[in-house]
Protein backbone atom coordinates (compact mmCIF):
# COMPACT_ATOMS: atom_id res chain seq x y z
CA UNK A 1 0.00 0.00 0.00
CA UNK A 2 1.63 3.40 -1.03
CA UNK A 3 -0.39 6.03 0.95
CA UNK A 4 0.95 8.71 -1.55
CA UNK A 5 0.21 7.27 -4.71
CA UNK A 6 -3.23 6.46 -3.57
CA UNK A 7 -3.37 9.83 -2.19
CA UNK A 8 -3.13 11.38 -5.79
CA UNK A 9 -5.80 9.43 -7.29
CA UNK A 10 -8.15 10.42 -4.92
CA UNK A 11 -7.42 14.46 -5.12
CA UNK A 12 -7.43 13.66 -9.12
CA UNK A 13 -10.19 11.25 -9.67
CA UNK A 14 -12.36 12.35 -6.54
CA UNK A 15 -11.28 15.77 -4.97
CA UNK A 16 -10.39 14.34 -1.39
CA UNK A 17 -7.67 14.35 0.28
CA UNK A 18 -6.83 10.68 2.49
CA UNK A 19 -6.28 11.54 6.55
CA UNK A 20 -5.96 7.80 7.69
CA UNK A 21 -5.75 4.72 5.47
CA UNK A 22 -6.64 0.94 7.23
CA UNK A 23 -7.12 -2.64 5.51
CA UNK A 24 -10.70 -4.17 6.02
CA UNK A 25 -10.43 -7.10 4.39
CA UNK A 26 -7.86 -9.07 2.49
CA UNK A 27 -9.01 -12.14 0.66
CA UNK A 28 -7.52 -14.50 -1.84
CA UNK A 29 -9.64 -12.17 -5.18
CA UNK A 30 -10.09 -8.60 -3.44
CA UNK A 31 -8.78 -6.47 -0.72
CA UNK A 32 -10.90 -3.59 1.20
CA UNK A 33 -9.78 -0.51 2.77
CA UNK A 34 -11.30 1.85 5.07
CA UNK A 35 -10.59 5.30 4.35
CA UNK A 36 -10.63 8.51 6.09
CA UNK A 37 -10.75 11.52 4.14
CA UNK A 38 -11.53 15.06 4.29
CA UNK A 39 -15.25 14.53 2.97
CA UNK A 40 -15.59 11.98 5.39
CA UNK A 41 -15.25 8.19 5.12
CA UNK A 42 -14.95 6.00 2.70
CA UNK A 43 -14.27 2.21 1.50
CA UNK A 44 -11.59 1.20 -1.17
CA UNK A 45 -11.83 -1.50 -2.79
CA UNK A 46 -9.34 -3.89 -5.03
CA UNK A 47 -11.55 -5.00 -7.63
CA UNK A 48 -11.35 -8.88 -8.47
CA UNK A 49 -8.88 -9.58 -11.04
CA UNK A 50 -11.65 -11.63 -13.28
CA UNK A 51 -13.91 -8.68 -13.54
CA UNK A 52 -13.99 -7.81 -17.37
CA UNK A 53 -15.97 -4.38 -17.31
CA UNK A 54 -15.14 -2.27 -13.88
CA UNK A 55 -18.51 -0.19 -14.49
CA UNK A 56 -21.03 -2.91 -14.40
CA UNK A 57 -21.01 -3.05 -10.51
CA UNK A 58 -21.37 0.80 -10.17
CA UNK A 59 -24.19 0.96 -12.49
CA UNK A 60 -26.35 -1.74 -10.99
CA UNK A 61 -25.68 -0.50 -7.52
CA UNK A 62 -27.33 2.79 -8.89
CA UNK A 63 -30.24 1.16 -10.27
CA UNK A 64 -30.60 -0.83 -6.63
CA UNK A 65 -30.61 2.79 -4.58
CA UNK A 66 -33.08 4.48 -7.42
CA UNK A 67 -35.24 1.25 -6.88
CA UNK A 68 -35.23 1.75 -2.62
CA UNK A 69 -32.99 -1.43 -1.82
CA UNK A 70 -30.65 0.22 0.57
CA UNK A 71 -27.19 -0.16 -0.73
CA UNK A 72 -23.72 1.19 -0.34
CA UNK A 73 -22.98 3.52 -3.21
CA UNK A 74 -20.41 3.58 -5.55
CA UNK A 75 -19.64 6.90 -6.15
CA UNK A 76 -18.64 7.96 -9.87
CA UNK A 77 -15.69 10.16 -9.87
CA UNK A 78 -15.18 13.35 -11.92
CA UNK A 79 -14.19 11.72 -14.78
CA UNK A 80 -18.15 9.94 -14.79
CA UNK A 81 -16.43 6.51 -14.10
CA UNK A 82 -17.25 4.39 -11.03
CA UNK A 83 -13.60 2.70 -11.25
CA UNK A 84 -10.22 3.84 -11.70
CA UNK A 85 -6.89 1.82 -12.04
CA UNK A 86 -3.29 2.39 -10.48
CA UNK A 87 -0.39 -0.12 -10.65
CA UNK A 88 -2.62 -2.54 -13.11
CA UNK A 89 -5.48 -3.10 -10.93
CA UNK A 90 -9.03 -1.80 -11.24
CA UNK A 91 -10.45 -0.22 -7.51
CA UNK A 92 -14.00 1.05 -6.66
CA UNK A 93 -14.72 4.25 -3.87
CA UNK A 94 -17.09 3.39 -1.87
CA UNK A 95 -19.82 4.69 0.41
CA UNK A 96 -19.19 4.03 3.81
CA UNK A 97 -21.85 2.93 5.94
CA UNK A 98 -22.15 2.73 9.30
CA UNK A 99 -24.15 -0.33 11.60
CA UNK A 100 -23.74 -4.11 12.73
CA UNK A 101 -22.53 -6.84 10.75
CA UNK A 102 -23.96 -10.32 12.52
CA UNK A 103 -21.37 -12.33 12.60
CA UNK A 104 -22.44 -16.14 11.08
CA UNK A 105 -25.25 -17.96 12.49
CA UNK A 106 -26.12 -15.26 15.25
CA UNK A 107 -29.29 -13.83 13.29
CA UNK A 108 -32.09 -13.20 15.68
CA UNK A 109 -36.18 -13.97 14.74
CA UNK A 110 -36.00 -9.89 13.95
CA UNK A 111 -33.18 -10.25 11.49
CA UNK A 112 -34.02 -12.90 9.73
CA UNK A 113 -37.24 -11.70 9.25
CA UNK A 114 -35.76 -8.35 7.48
CA UNK A 115 -33.00 -10.23 5.92
CA UNK A 116 -35.27 -12.47 3.82
CA UNK A 117 -37.63 -9.55 2.98
CA UNK A 118 -34.71 -7.64 1.35
CA UNK A 119 -33.42 -11.01 -0.15
CA UNK A 120 -36.92 -11.20 -1.77
CA UNK A 121 -37.34 -7.34 -2.66
CA UNK A 122 -33.63 -7.44 -4.20
CA UNK A 123 -34.70 -10.56 -6.65
CA UNK A 124 -37.71 -8.84 -7.38
CA UNK A 125 -36.08 -5.60 -8.67
CA UNK A 126 -33.63 -7.17 -11.01
CA UNK A 127 -35.80 -9.40 -12.35
CA UNK A 128 -36.94 -6.72 -14.23
CA UNK A 129 -33.48 -5.83 -16.01
CA UNK A 130 -31.90 -7.87 -18.68
CA UNK A 131 -30.29 -11.29 -17.41
CA UNK A 132 -26.49 -10.49 -15.74
CA UNK A 133 -23.49 -12.86 -16.00
CA UNK A 134 -24.43 -16.77 -15.12
CA UNK A 135 -23.31 -18.06 -11.70
CA UNK A 136 -22.01 -21.34 -10.61
CA UNK A 137 -24.77 -22.77 -10.57
CA UNK A 138 -25.75 -23.51 -14.42
CA UNK A 139 -27.50 -26.10 -16.04
CA UNK A 140 -24.37 -28.26 -16.73
CA UNK A 141 -23.52 -27.57 -13.36
CA UNK A 142 -25.55 -31.08 -12.30
CA UNK A 143 -22.88 -33.52 -13.24
CA UNK A 144 -20.53 -36.32 -13.03
CA UNK A 145 -17.60 -34.43 -14.29
CA UNK A 146 -18.36 -31.48 -11.70
CA UNK A 147 -18.51 -34.71 -9.27
CA UNK A 148 -15.30 -35.92 -9.98
CA UNK A 149 -13.44 -32.33 -10.39
CA UNK A 150 -14.56 -31.87 -6.72
CA UNK A 151 -13.14 -35.30 -5.93
CA UNK A 152 -10.22 -34.42 -7.59
CA UNK A 153 -10.26 -31.22 -5.91
CA UNK A 154 -10.60 -32.96 -2.39
CA UNK A 155 -8.17 -34.91 -2.61
CA UNK A 156 -5.15 -32.55 -3.52
CA UNK A 157 -6.47 -30.58 -0.37
CA UNK A 158 -5.75 -34.35 1.24
CA UNK A 159 -2.94 -34.22 0.23
CA UNK A 160 -1.77 -30.99 1.88
CA UNK A 161 -3.73 -31.48 5.24
CA UNK A 162 -1.64 -35.00 5.62
CA UNK A 163 1.13 -33.40 5.17
CA UNK A 164 0.69 -30.79 7.53
CA UNK A 165 -0.69 -33.25 10.02
CA UNK A 166 -4.12 -31.10 10.20
CA UNK A 167 -6.21 -33.83 11.56
CA UNK A 168 -9.21 -31.66 11.47
CA UNK A 169 -9.49 -30.65 7.95
CA UNK A 170 -8.46 -34.51 7.22
CA UNK A 171 -11.49 -35.96 9.20
CA UNK A 172 -13.61 -33.13 6.98
CA UNK A 173 -12.63 -34.02 3.18
CA UNK A 174 -12.38 -37.33 4.11
CA UNK A 175 -16.46 -36.75 5.10
CA UNK A 176 -17.04 -34.78 1.94
CA UNK A 177 -15.52 -37.51 -0.09
CA UNK A 178 -18.00 -39.87 1.34
CA UNK A 179 -21.13 -36.67 0.47
CA UNK A 180 -20.15 -37.13 -3.25
CA UNK A 181 -21.41 -40.33 -3.26
CA UNK A 182 -24.84 -39.52 -2.36
CA UNK A 183 -25.17 -37.20 -4.97
CA UNK A 184 -24.63 -38.77 -7.71
CA UNK A 185 -27.92 -40.08 -7.06
CA UNK A 186 -29.55 -36.33 -7.20
CA UNK A 187 -31.10 -35.39 -10.37
CA UNK A 188 -32.25 -31.84 -11.38
CA UNK A 189 -34.65 -30.24 -13.98
CA UNK A 190 -33.08 -26.73 -14.29
CA UNK A 191 -35.84 -25.59 -16.15
CA UNK A 192 -37.99 -26.33 -13.10
CA UNK A 193 -36.03 -23.93 -10.95
CA UNK A 194 -37.02 -20.17 -10.52
CA UNK A 195 -34.06 -18.28 -11.61
CA UNK A 196 -33.41 -14.56 -11.02
CA UNK A 197 -30.92 -11.97 -10.93
CA UNK A 198 -29.58 -11.55 -7.51
CA UNK A 199 -26.63 -10.78 -5.43
CA UNK A 200 -24.92 -13.58 -5.68
CA UNK A 201 -23.39 -14.02 -2.45
CA UNK A 202 -26.02 -13.17 0.03
CA UNK A 203 -25.40 -13.72 3.86
CA UNK A 204 -24.48 -12.27 7.03
CA UNK A 205 -21.06 -10.55 5.91
CA UNK A 206 -22.68 -8.91 3.25
CA UNK A 207 -25.16 -6.97 5.39
CA UNK A 208 -24.92 -3.88 7.11
CA UNK A 209 -27.79 -2.91 9.93
CA UNK A 210 -28.44 0.15 10.93
CA UNK A 211 -31.20 2.74 11.24
CA UNK A 212 -33.92 -0.87 10.71
CA UNK A 213 -32.65 -0.84 7.51
CA UNK A 214 -30.42 -3.59 6.19
CA UNK A 215 -27.72 -2.19 3.64
CA UNK A 216 -26.50 -4.99 1.06
CA UNK A 217 -23.07 -4.60 0.08
CA UNK A 218 -20.28 -5.82 -2.25
CA UNK A 219 -22.02 -6.92 -5.72
CA UNK A 220 -19.03 -7.62 -7.55
CA UNK A 221 -20.72 -11.17 -7.70
CA UNK A 222 -24.13 -10.11 -8.96
CA UNK A 223 -25.28 -12.90 -11.90
CA UNK A 224 -28.47 -15.17 -12.51
CA UNK A 225 -28.95 -18.00 -10.51
CA UNK A 226 -31.78 -20.13 -9.32
CA UNK A 227 -33.45 -18.14 -6.59
CA UNK A 228 -34.50 -20.81 -3.78
CA UNK A 229 -30.38 -21.60 -3.29
CA UNK A 230 -28.94 -17.94 -2.39
CA UNK A 231 -32.73 -18.27 0.11
CA UNK A 232 -31.23 -21.31 1.32
CA UNK A 233 -27.43 -20.37 1.36
CA UNK A 234 -28.72 -16.99 3.30
CA UNK A 235 -30.83 -18.91 5.67
CA UNK A 236 -27.97 -21.26 6.79
CA UNK A 237 -25.47 -19.20 7.46
CA UNK A 238 -27.72 -16.54 9.66
CA UNK A 239 -29.86 -19.37 11.60
CA UNK A 240 -28.67 -19.74 15.07
CA UNK A 241 -29.01 -23.34 14.47
CA UNK A 242 -27.56 -24.28 11.47
CA UNK A 243 -24.20 -23.86 13.13
CA UNK A 244 -24.64 -27.06 14.59
CA UNK A 245 -25.41 -28.21 10.80
CA UNK A 246 -29.35 -28.90 11.69
CA UNK A 247 -31.30 -26.80 8.85
CA UNK A 248 -34.61 -26.59 11.03
CA UNK A 249 -37.39 -26.79 8.66
CA UNK A 250 -40.19 -24.50 10.89
CA UNK A 251 -37.73 -21.61 11.05
CA UNK A 252 -36.52 -22.28 7.61
CA UNK A 253 -40.62 -21.95 6.50
CA UNK A 254 -40.58 -18.79 8.72
CA UNK A 255 -37.52 -17.48 6.31
CA UNK A 256 -39.22 -18.28 3.50
CA UNK A 257 -42.68 -16.95 4.34
CA UNK A 258 -40.77 -13.47 5.05
CA UNK A 259 -39.25 -13.83 1.72
CA UNK A 260 -42.23 -14.80 -0.03
CA UNK A 261 -43.43 -11.16 0.78
CA UNK A 262 -41.56 -9.44 -2.33
CA UNK A 263 -40.70 -13.08 -4.43
CA UNK A 264 -42.14 -16.11 -5.41
CA UNK A 265 -41.07 -19.72 -5.29
CA UNK A 266 -42.81 -23.00 -7.19
CA UNK A 267 -43.19 -26.47 -5.42
CA UNK A 268 -40.10 -27.51 -7.79
CA UNK A 269 -37.76 -25.04 -6.23
CA UNK A 270 -39.39 -25.27 -2.43
CA UNK A 271 -38.91 -29.64 -2.80
CA UNK A 272 -35.71 -29.36 -4.66
CA UNK A 273 -33.97 -25.95 -2.55
CA UNK A 274 -32.65 -28.94 0.05
CA UNK A 275 -31.15 -30.92 -2.39
CA UNK A 276 -29.81 -27.78 -4.51
CA UNK A 277 -28.08 -26.83 -1.35
CA UNK A 278 -26.24 -30.34 -0.74
CA UNK A 279 -25.32 -30.69 -4.31
CA UNK A 280 -23.37 -27.41 -4.00
CA UNK A 281 -22.01 -27.91 -1.03
CA UNK A 282 -20.33 -31.47 -1.66
CA UNK A 283 -18.46 -30.31 -4.79
CA UNK A 284 -17.50 -26.82 -3.36
CA UNK A 285 -13.85 -27.60 -1.87
CA UNK A 286 -14.07 -24.31 0.99
CA UNK A 287 -10.52 -25.27 2.04
CA UNK A 288 -8.87 -23.90 -0.80
CA UNK A 289 -6.44 -22.18 -1.03
CA UNK A 290 -5.52 -24.35 1.89
CA UNK A 291 -2.57 -22.70 2.73
CA UNK A 292 -3.97 -18.58 2.44
CA UNK A 293 -7.03 -19.51 3.40
CA UNK A 294 -8.93 -16.41 5.30
CA UNK A 295 -9.88 -17.49 9.02
CA UNK A 296 -13.41 -16.51 7.85
CA UNK A 297 -13.84 -18.96 5.14
CA UNK A 298 -12.09 -21.63 7.07
CA UNK A 299 -15.55 -20.70 9.80
CA UNK A 300 -17.68 -21.19 6.37
CA UNK A 301 -15.69 -24.42 5.37
CA UNK A 302 -16.39 -25.98 8.66
CA UNK A 303 -19.90 -24.66 9.32
CA UNK A 304 -21.09 -26.28 5.68
CA UNK A 305 -18.95 -29.82 6.43
CA UNK A 306 -21.56 -30.14 9.76
CA UNK A 307 -24.47 -29.20 7.15
CA UNK A 308 -23.33 -31.83 4.86
CA UNK A 309 -22.98 -34.07 7.43
CA UNK A 310 -26.70 -33.07 8.77
CA UNK A 311 -28.36 -33.13 5.35
CA UNK A 312 -26.53 -36.72 4.43
CA UNK A 313 -29.33 -38.19 7.09
CA UNK A 314 -32.12 -35.56 6.83
CA UNK A 315 -32.19 -34.01 3.21
CA UNK A 316 -35.54 -36.16 2.46
CA UNK A 317 -37.55 -35.58 5.36
CA UNK A 318 -36.44 -31.70 4.80
CA UNK A 319 -37.52 -31.66 1.20
CA UNK A 320 -41.00 -33.10 1.95
CA UNK A 321 -41.33 -30.76 4.91
CA UNK A 322 -41.29 -27.20 2.84
CA UNK A 323 -44.04 -28.29 0.18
Amino acid sequence: MNLNKFNHVMDEYYDLKIKQMSQLTNHDVAVTYHLNTTKGSYVLKRLPSYIQDTETEGNLVKFLYENDIPVAQIIKSNRGTYSFSLNGENYHLQEYIHGDIYDLNCGNEWFKDLSAQNLGKIQDVLSHIPKLKTGIIIENFFTNEQINKAKQSYLNTLRKAKKSNDIMTIQDITNRLEYLKTIRNFTFDYSKFTCTNSHGDYYTSQLIYNDKKIYTIDWTDACHLPASWELIMSFAYTDPKAKSGEIESNSLKRYIDSYSKNFSLNKYDLFNMSYLYFFQLAVSNFYEPYEQLPREYLEIARLTTRQLAWLNTNVDSLASQLV
